[in-house]
């Protein structure tokens, strides 16, 4: 049982699958791109507009966490947060249950992508 949050009293189980990616490797910006866009242009567009805020690696942070890359990331920030950087930022600060919702409802991911969830997945 992992919790959704620090705040959270309830706990929630991922399923094994929220696992199956490679680990993120910070060791280069150019590595953390490439394993957090898994090839989309989209996602790789908005890991950048990420990169230029002074916190733009701990908003990646939160991305992995919350077991959201590639399409799932370009989801979030188009259908979640209409392109709004600062509303992008709140939904990954606040672990928003909602844009996973969203994320996770969108039929754009490729067959078995792992489900985004609020917290966990990096463990």
């Amino acid at each position: 049982m992992i919790p959704t949050n620090a705040a959270a009293s309830e706990s929630v189980t991922y399923p094994p699958d929220v696992r199956q990616r490679p680990r993120l490797d910070i060791g280069s910006d150019r590595q953390v791109f490439l394993t957090m866009c898994e090839g989309n242009p989209g996602a790789l567009s908005v890991l950048m507009k990420l990169a230029e805020d002074p916190m733009g690696l701990m908003f990646i942070l939160d991305l992995d966490d919350m077991g959201m890359r590639g399409s799932q990331i370009w989801v979030a920030w188009k259908d979640h947060c209409k392109c709004d950087l600062e509303a992008f930022k709140k939904a990954l600060q606040d672990r928003d249950p909602a844009m996973v919702a969203t994320v996770n409802a969108s039929r754009g991911h490729a067959p078995g992508t792992p489900r985004a969830v609020t917290g966990g997945a990096s463990r």
